[in-house]
This record gives C-alpha cells, structure tokens and sequence, in this order.
C-alpha cells in the first residue's frame, strides 16, 4: 500500500482527500491519503520519514519553511521559492510546486487567455509567488501587492515583474482584467466597489473566501480556489504516480511532458467530466457529518486513555475507554481475560462494545489498540465518530509501554511485535480523519487536536 497525505496548520478541513479518494477509486487497497496536522516543517519530515509516506502535499504556512529539509527541488519550486508536494527521491526528499499547474488550468479551461493581460496578484507568500510565476509564464503583465510591501518588491524582483504599495491597490484593482487573492483573509483589505463586471476574480481561501463574494455581488467571473486546488492535485498525481519525476520550464507547460514519465495509472475519469459536476464534487464535505463524537486510535503506548482523558475535559465531552468497560463487565482485567478466555473472546467483547458505543453523542472514545483490527468496529467508528490517529514510532511506543501488562507484547518476539507495528498503522491511518503526532507531551497533542476539530465538532 501506498500512503499520501496533506500537511498543514490546520489542516482538518483541508478537501484534498476527497480529491484524492476520487483519483484513488480505481486503486483498492492500493493507495490511501488523509490528513497530517503538523506545528513545524521539521515536524512533518520526521512524520513522513519514519512513517515512510510515499508522498504529501504541504499546505500553509509550511510552503516555504519546509524547504531547507529538502534534498532537492524541481525547476517550479526552485524558481517559486515555495513547495506543495513532496516525495521520496533517491536518498532523500524531493519538492515540487504544482499550485502554478493548478492556476493556470483553473483560468484556461474556461477558455480565459492569460497573454498580454493585466493581472494583480494579492499576497506574496507560497500561493502569490506562485500565482504570479504562472501568470508571467503565460506572457501577462503581473503586478503583486502584499500588506508587507518590502516581500512584495522582493518577490517581484525575483520573478522579473511589478510590485506596489497596498495604498495604490485600489486603482490596481480597477485597472486590472484578473485579479487573484493569495492570501488567507481579505477581510478589510479589498473593497467592492474597486471590482467591475468583467474582470476575472480567482481567491486561493476556499475554506473562509472574503473577495469572491464580492465579486460574485459586484458581478465578476468569480473562481473558487476549489478549482486551484483540484487541478494542481492533478499534477501532484502526476508526481506521486510517475516513474520519472519533475522537468524543465517551459513557456507551454509546467512540467514537460516528453521527460519519459510513465503515464500515471490512475482512473479513467477525466478532469473534464470531473469538473462537469465540480459544485457537487466539492459539496461533500467527510467531517462535519460525524461531529457527535471523537475516537482515539493508535498502536499501544500511544496516548490514547491520557490525551482521550485530557481531551474530553477540555472540550467538555466524557471520556470513554473500551478497554475499562470490559473488565467492569467481566470483573477482570485485559490480563486476566487473555489469560482465562483467550483473546478471541476478548476482540468479541471488544467488537460488542464498540458497536453500542455507535448510540453515543457527545463521547471521547478511546477503543483497545487491535480493535482497528475489526473491519466492522472500523467502520462503526468512522461513521459515528472523528477519528484521530495519534503516531507514536515504535520505538517510543514500546518505551512508553514498558513495565505495564501487555498481553501481546508479553507474548510476542520483536519481528512479531514490529509486523503487527506495520499492519495496525496502516489500518489507524485509513480509517482516521485526522493524524497527529503523538510523540510531544500531552498538553502539545491535546491542545493540537482540539485547535483543529474543535471549530467544526462544536460548530
């Protein structure tokens, strides 16, 4: 199995899954993508090293920082000096940078041409530089704008275009044919009335768009930054699935494509008919239907019961652990019911509670670390919970583990312990929502996991 992800802060309502999940459809049991919740660039390298991701995708604010631990970069991401996708390359990691893919695409496949025409791109972070790149490209004339104007001048000089005061961004604006947001909140910085009805309007925040809406109202051509993000996750396939990755700049393209790639093999679906039904597509939405409850699940010495303990406190919820509702049942331990009943017994009693938990609301659970094991208890937990999946390397699990009663680890030699290690983990990351890194203390994790479900849990 391959895995793949999006990184980022926050990254809970990141819709690159269900994009990839599309993508995925023809690949059963082959290749699975979820969601990382990261602090740092260097938080995210240790998660994709020592989980052996086969790809990922970066997403704000790391476009940028993740760049020093890199081992090399394509021609788009080196002259970007921003990174979305990452894969394993030789002996280290690889950046590239597909958003300039998806700008150009979400413009030209409704038959907008790009050469000669005036564009301001607002924000000079990982999206504007990218935005910008993939205007000049196409022969228009690019004038960036940014609060911080010293970052603006200084991505415009390294791409060779115009920059200017955000005081004069009014008259940019109305002299301007397309107008492209890059930043995360216009709120406050752009003004209806500077927008006429035949411009162009592309904002890159689909999650919280401020500028679309007035541009819709003032009755521009306005493109969500959904667009964007589907037609570069198109060319970040290309990336994860192509034997021969990355190629050179070029005036028609983004990445060559007679660099001797195989053709990606996945699906049949076109982006065409993908887009033909786009509102749809993008109408799903995998988390805010399961609000009621959250499940923690994770290999032994994880966190699950202290985070799970800690979590529900927090955000006011009880906290349930699966493994205490069995020994008050059985009026024994885990221990002792492995010991006098065997474990089949035990992974029934298991399953039977995890499937009355389904009528809770309002819970943290926190089920035993080989329930995920169950394919019917998987799919009770995702359909009626949050799933976070807290990584914990082996290594540490173990140490954390160490001196408590483990029915399997007592039982069990290294290699066996290390497949069920490798088994389990990619069963928690299939069925999570969400991954966290569950190496930091308990206040870190806790208050990283509420940061990121807690606005849509309680909304």
């Amino acid at each position: 199995m391959k895995f793949f992800g999006v990184a980022g802060s926050p990254v809970f309502h990141s819709k690159s899954p269900l994009i990839f999940e599309h993508f995925f459809k023809d690949l059963p049991g082959e290749a699975v993508y979820g969601r990382i919740a990261a602090d740092s660039a260097g938080e995210i390298i240790f998660i994709f090293n020592s989980f052996s991701f086969d790809g990922m995708n970066i997403t704000s604010p790391f476009k940028t920082e993740i760049i020093p631990y890199l081992s090399e970069l394509d021609e788009v991401a080196s002259a970007t000096g921003s990174v979305n996708t990452i894969t394993r390359w030789r002996d280290g990691v690889k950046g590239f940078n597909t958003d300039p893919a998806g700008v150009v695409m979400a413009l030209e496949r409704r038959n907008i041409q790009l050469a000669g025409k005036k564009c301001v791109v607002i924000g000079a972070g990982g999206a504007g530089a990218s935005a910008a790149f993939s205007l000049i490209q196409r022969g228009a004339e690019v004038t960036i704008v940014n609060r911080t104007a010293e970052k603006a001048r200084k991505l415009a000089a390294s791409l060779g275009c115009q920059a200017a005061e955000p005081e004069f961004l009014a008259n940019i604006i109305k002299g301007a044919q397309i107008v492209i947001s890059a930043i995360t909140s216009g709120e406050g910085f752009i003004n209806k009335n500077w927008l006429k009805r035949d411009q162009v309007v592309l904002e890159a925040n689909y999650k919280q768009p401020v500028i679309l809406p007035l541009a819709a109202s003032a009755g521009c051509q306005a493109i969500s930054g959904e667009e964007w993000l589907f037609h570069q996750a198109v060319e970040a396939r290309e990336i994860f699935f192509s034997q021969q990755k990355g190629g050179k700049v070029g005036p028609g393209t983004f990445r060559s494509h007679d660099s001797g790639r195989q053709p990606a093999p996945i699906g049949q679906t076109s982006a065409v008919q993908v887009l033909s039904n786009f509102s749809s597509f993008f109408d799903q939405d995998d988390t805010t239907r399961k609000r009621r409850n959250i499940t923690l699940v994770g290999f032994m010495g994880s966190g699950k019961t202290s985070i799970g303990e800690r979590l529900a406190s927090k955000m006011g919820l009880k906290f349930i652990d699966t493994d205490r509702l069995i020994e008050s049942r059985e009026k024994m331990s885990i221990e002792e019911i492995f010991n006098k009943k065997g474990e089949a017994y035990f992974r029934a009693q298991e399953k039977v509670t995890i499937r009355k938990l389904a009528a809770e609301r309002g819970a943290v659970f926190s089920p035993g670390a080989g329930a995920i094991m169950d394919e019917e208890s998987r799919q009770v937990l995702k359909e009626n919970s949050t799933v976070i999946f807290l990584y914990s390397t082996l290594k540490t699990c173990l140490k954390r583990a160490s001196g408590t009663k483990r029915p399997l680890l007592d039982k069990g030699n290294q290699q066996e312990i290390e497949n069920l290690y490798e088994t389990r983990k990619g069963l928690y990351f299939t069925t999570a929502d969400l991954m966290v890194n569950s190496e930091k203390s308990l206040e870190e994790v806790t208050d990283k996991i509420e940061s990121e479900v807690g606005e849509v849990f309680n909304d």
